[in-house]
């Protein structure tokens, strides 16, 4: 409703979570950012932080692209790739 009021701008995304919101903000800047630097730019990687104790980094590689979640420092994690 405060989005048909006018009051706020709602986005549903897909998944929440650091390792998600780090792989969202991924897909909907890298297009963007190629688009408008005519190629000139490319987003290598994406880091996001909730809090000093849980953040993830997505980040693309040539070969393939894999998220890489660091969670209260435990080792990065590996999660499959949204639709």
């Amino acid at each position: 409703k405060m989005d048909e009021m006018g009051v706020a701008q709602v986005r549903v995304i897909p998944a929440t979570g650091a390792e998600r919101f780090a792989q969202f903000i991924f897909d909907k800047l890298s297009p963007f950012i190629k688009e408008e630097t005519e190629g000139r730019v490319k987003i290598t990687k994406v880091e996001f932080r909730e809090h000093g104790k849980n953040s993830a980094i997505y980040e693309a590689s040539s070969s393939n692209e894999k998220l890489e979640a660091i969670l209260n420092n435990s080792r990065p994690i590996t999660l499959p790739r949204l639709n």
